[in-house]
């Protein structure tokens, strides 16, 4: 497995830390720093570094796949996807991370079947995976401006040639933007709205209801992913599997990806 070595994308030129050059400088070393140390098969005092990195206020998914990595080869499944999933929610198009992340579940002893989606969901997903939500809503603004100067164009335009094509593309644009903002708002709801975790016990009773004493509805074990969809006296979470199953698992179980 590479790690990332964009040094410039990392910070780039609107870091968060515009006037701290010594900031900045920190920064920079303990990253080149991790990455020589991942070079040197020295995984554990990489992810010191990285850490160092996250505790000042940065993250980036730059970091969060080199610490995947770092997880992965100290066989540290749990935390290896849950890094992974982390990198994605910052760059969703990011196929290394994805293939790194498909690898890495291959290996979990949960095999939990997904329940069908339709062609229209399945689509819709896919295609608002490929950029973050940010991203689709830049392209939303810029063909936004585009459809304002059309429509410029059309109302003030005598020729009946250029009311017609410009009226046709103002209906194109219109369906063109609408679908956009789909995407981003799916990205919205599926990245950061909706709330995943990781499961870090190595074997755990789902439970029926939000207490010890319930019955157990299944058993998962370390590395799975679970959808929150409910809190209990912060003590529990209502999950949802993939395969639609619902239970309570308690807090201190789980990592909020």
């Amino acid at each position: 497995m590479r790690i990332k070595l964009f040094i410039l994308l990392f910070f780039g030129l609107n870091s968060i830390f515009p006037n701290e050059s010594i900031e900045q400088t920190f920064l920079t070393d303990s990253f080149e720093k991790a990455n020589l140390l991942y070079n040197n098969a020295q995984y554990v005092e990489s992810l010191e570094n990285y850490n160092e990195i996250i505790d000042s206020g940065y993250q980036s998914a730059e970091i969060f796949y080199n610490m995947g990595n770092c997880y992965y080869k100290i066989n540290d499944v749990a935390n290896s996807i849950l890094f992974y999933e982390r990198s994605i929610l910052i760059n969703p198009a990011d196929e290394d991370v994805r293939n790194n992340l498909q690898m890495v579940r291959n290996s979990l002893i949960d095999d939990i079947d997904q329940v069908p989606e339709s062609f229209f969901i399945s689509k819709l997903n896919s295609i608002s995976a490929l950029y973050s939500y940010n991203t689709w809503g830049i392209f939303s603004i810029v063909l936004s401006f585009i459809f304002l100067g059309l429509f410029i164009v059309y109302y003030f335009s005598k020729s009946p040639i250029m009311k017609r094509s410009t009226f046709l593309g103002l209906i194109f644009l219109f369906l063109v933007v609408s679908i956009v903002l789909s995407l981003g708002f799916n990205s919205l709801e599926k990245n950061y709205i909706e709330k995943y975790a990781i499961i870090f016990a190595q074997k755990i009773e789902i439970k029926e209801q939000p207490n010890l004493r319930s019955d157990n509805i299944l058993q998962l074990h370390k590395g799975s992913k679970v959808k929150v969809i409910d809190e209990f006296n912060e003590e529990w979470s209502k999950i949802k599997l993939a395969n639609g199953q619902e239970g309570w698992i308690q807090n201190n179980e789980i990592k909020i990806i």
